[in-house]
């Protein structure tokens, strides 16, 4: 009894995983027109990185996955024995570029916490998150309004990186002010404690280790 027991719960066990596997596994397509189906009269790219870079993928055995981060759509493209799939916000995977150990994965954005984008996670502690998010925009072509002017092309422009933070059990991702006033408001609950800490130790909120310091201070009040 004790032995069809354990036969039917290491079935059961291989089932949920074939399950989630099946779940989050690659798409073959999307439900909007990529970077590869559109016009390629465009200056820039849409890519963090235009070249397709070794990665691993949480709960995939494969070695030799490629993929590049389209950070204006908000996906990856990974090719993966030869073919082209996709991997969206909609998996709770990491993904991890080999060579720099660079992870991405998806959680809730700062401004609307029912959707998800994808942010490089900077530091994880066990108390908290600090997140990157890579942002870029594409700006309409201009027409050439006389004789003499030119025409410039729809272009894709790199914004500047913003950083954010998600506490242990909560959800809500945080963009991290870089102002000392506005930055209290998010530790509203210490902030005292928190402004002398920054004061004393002389810490910047656009330096990464200092903000580690920093909320490691705050995560460890009572």
């Amino acid at each position: 009894m004790k032995y069809k027991l354990t036969i039917l719960l290491l079935l059961q066990a291989l089932l949920l995983t074939a399950q989630m596997e099946n779940r989050y596994s690659l798409s073959s397509s999307m439900s909007f027109k990529t970077f590869s189906d559109v016009d390629k009269n465009f200056k820039g790219t849409p890519f963090i990185n235009k070249d397709l870079r070794p990665v691993t993928i949480e709960g995939y055995k494969e070695t030799d996955l490629k993929a590049r981060y389209n950070a204006h759509q908000d996906y990856f493209e990974v090719l993966r024995k030869g073919q082209t799939k996709y991997f969206t916000v909609k998996s709770p995977l990491k993904l991890t570029f080999v060579y720099t150990n660079k992870v991405y994965a998806a959680f809730n954005k700062s401004e609307n916490q029912n959707e998800k984008t994808f942010y490089v996670i900077k530091h994880e502690d066990p108390s908290f998150k600090i997140l990157l998010k890579e942002n870029i925009l594409l700006k309409e072509e201009v027409e050439a309004k006389t004789g003499y002017g030119s025409y410039t092309p729809p272009t894709f422009k790199r914004k500047k990186d913003t950083n954010f933070v998600k506490f242990k059990n909560s959800d809500e991702v945080i963009e991290i002010p870089t102002k000392t006033k506005k930055f209290l408001e998010i530790v509203s609950n210490k902030s005292k404690e928190v402004k002398t800490f920054i004061k004393k130790n002389k810490l910047k909120l656009k330096k990464e280790k200092d903000l580690i310091k920093i909320f490691k201070y705050y995560t460890s009040l009572k």
